[in-house]
């Protein structure tokens, strides 16, 4: 996953949140929210799929959330507390995030994304990412059953059936698998894929390697106006 390069400014929230300080709006906003709140950190939907599948389309709506138009606020308020909250910028040329991580561990495996968060480093499993300039909704990074990208790809799913819901192959390069939303205005989707095997194919100039097998392991979606570098590598 291409998130690199966290803040050491980052902030784990703790105990009712009255520790986190604020080092940006975006995070006084989820703190003020948080105030008093004794939640389930894990958040409601996020972590699982027992609560219904969280619809991610391409038209920027993450179940209620819209990328380029929702706050911080309005993150917690539909997914619960995050676990952690931490400033960070991937490059230059893109603008500087908020994460909000949730279902996070100070160790990595396989139900979390392999790139730290905050200091010390912590591994979520969904993380939604504010633009610090437009202080909006921008990106979403997740390893959870709980999204579901439409037409109907959820982690987990072999990669054969996601391709013949979206009609194309999930191929090898800078990353494993395909875009979802092609030719979007507002949102890069992308579902990624782990395990089968390569091969170069050459039905196009130049060729092409392609992953035969394996299965979905996360997807992630970036702003097309606003990106925040959540797929950059």
């Amino acid at each position: 996953m291409a998130v690199v390069g966290s803040s050491p400014r980052s902030a784990r929230c703790r105990s009712g949140w009255a520790r986190c300080v604020g080092f940006a709006a975006i995070a006084l906003a989820v703190v003020a929210l948080a105030a008093g709140c004794g939640s389930n950190s894990t958040g409601r939907g996020v972590s699982g799929a027992d609560s219904g599948a969280i619809e991610v389309t391409a038209s920027g709506r993450i179940g209620p959330l819209r990328i380029n138009r929702s706050t911080a606020s309005a993150v917690a308020a539909v997914t619960g507390i995050p676990d952690l909250v931490s400033p960070g910028h991937v490059v230059s040329g893109y603008s500087r995030y908020v994460a909000l991580g949730y279902a996070c561990s100070g160790k990595v495996d396989r139900n979390r994304f392999p790139f730290p968060l905050g200091r010390p480093p912590r591994y979520c499993e969904t993380v939604f990412f504010v633009n610090q300039e437009t202080k909006r909704l921008a990106g979403l990074a997740t390893v959870s059953p709980a999204f579901e990208l439409s037409p109907g790809i959820k982690v987990g799913m072999s990669a054969s059936q996601a391709e013949r819901l979206v009609h194309k192959r999930a191929e090898s390069g800078c990353w494993r698998g395909f875009e979802v939303s092609v030719g979007s205005d507002e949102t890069s989707i992308w579902a990624n894929v782990e395990g089968g095997h390569e091969v170069l194919r050459r039905e196009r100039e130049g060729g092409a390697l392609v992953i035969l097998g394996g299965y979905i392991s996360s997807i992630s979606v970036d702003s097309s106006r606003h990106p925040v570098g959540v797929q950059f590598c």
